[in-house]
């Protein structure tokens, strides 16, 4: 038939405290109500002790979430910065290569004008005017090659 043995009921103390009490309270009714109600106590005061200390432990868990939230968020913040900067970083780059690209045509164009310049020696020149050998190639030195400059922007209206 029914059993009046008390039952384990998972991790929880409080109620096997309380079905023994409760059972031995059917075993023995002399005993009166101040056993009863000093089990109720210590099995309430357990309880609530217990309660807050998970109370607590949620608290300290939520305050933990909190920060870590706040702290997200000024990560987050940072890293659309270094974005932005990494964007400027980026080019800024790409304008150095179009200089260094192009780095090599300024060189080839001075190289050019440069080896077009006579330079005459200044000794050659008086040796050739005090022989009287003046020939048309004195009086007219060569001349380094044009340099054509294309303009690369449109002119404004304005002038600018």
């Amino acid at each position: 038939m029914s059993s009046y043995a008390p039952r384990q009921t998972g991790n929880h103390n409080h109620n096997h405290t309380l079905t023994t009490t409760s059972t031995s309270l059917l075993r023995h009714p002399s005993t009166g109500g101040a056993t009863t109600s000093t089990a109720l106590s210590t099995s309430n005061t357990h309880s609530q002790t217990h309660l807050q200390t998970r109370i607590a432990a949620k608290r300290a868990e939520l305050e933990n979430l909190r920060q870590l939230r706040d702290l997200s968020g000024e990560l987050a913040s940072q890293l659309a910065a270094l974005e932005q900067k990494l964007s400027t970083l980026r080019d800024g780059a790409q304008s150095v290569a179009l200089v260094l690209a192009n780095w090599d045509n300024v060189l080839r164009a001075i190289g050019m004008a440069a080896v077009k310049v006579p330079v005459p020696m200044p000794a050659e020149r008086e040796s050739d005017l005090e022989d009287g050998d003046s020939s048309s190639q004195d009086k007219n030195p060569e001349l380094p090659v044009p340099l054509v400059r294309i303009p690369v922007q449109q002119k404004t209206e304005d002038g600018g």
